[in-house]
């Protein structure tokens, strides 16, 4: 489950590392028009948040199953915030932020389910160590995503690139969501039956 995580994390974290310098260098805003624009996609990953986590459980309500519940919101989420590609080749600095505060919302809309597979998924009395895996993933991927970032911006002297990478990583963590997570279910885990341990043989 995990491998699948990962592709979630690196376009979050754009917006944590990359988004202020992106407003500053790339749409010529000072630092006081930064300030104020940058919390706007923030703002639209909260109703994300919100709504994704009400959406999910109310499909479930109506008769749904959890996996399907669940995936309308993974796979949809991560399809809305390809919309994180087109951000850079619009001439409009308006529409560039609408477009990223789009990408933000689906983000989040898929991040609160992710963040409930572990309850989902684990074994009895694992769900933490779940998480913590996923976490750890999740994390690892992030690091990675700023840096892949910083180099692209450095070698093509934009962030269009980059923000089509990120684009990209949205639709194939759709695709990996759809295609390679199967039904959602505890992890069964396999143990050896005892009619098939050897015996101690008594003399």
């Amino acid at each position: 489950m995990s491998r699948h995580i990962s592709l979630f994390w690196p376009a979050k974290v754009e917006f944590i590392t990359w988004f202020p310098s992106y407003l500053v260098q790339a749409r010529g805003m000072s630092l006081m028009q930064m300030g104020g624009v940058a919390m706007i996609p923030p703002a639209a990953g909260i109703l994300g948040d919100w709504f994704g986590g009400w959406f999910s459980d109310h499909l479930m309500s109506r008769g749904v199953s959890l996996t399907a519940a669940r995936k309308v919101n993974l796979v949809g989420g991560m399809l809305i915030a390809t919309s994180v590609a087109f951000a850079g080749f619009t001439h409009s600095a308006v529409w560039c932020v609408i477009l990223l505060a789009i990408c933000t919302f689906g983000l989040q809309s898929a991040g609160c389910i992710v963040w409930a597979l572990p309850s989902h998924v684990a074994p009895p009395n694992s769900a933490s160590m779940v998480a913590g895996l996923q976490g750890a993933v999740s994390n690892t991927a992030g690091i990675v995503g700023p840096i892949i970032t910083g180099i692209i911006v450095q070698i093509t002297h934009s962030f269009v690139s980059a923000l089509v990478v990120s684009g990209l990583c949205c639709l194939l963590g759709a695709a990996l969501y759809q295609f390679g997570l199967g039904k959602i279910e505890p992890i069964s885990l396999v143990k050896t039956s005892n009619a098939n341990q050897p015996k101690d043989v008594q003399l």
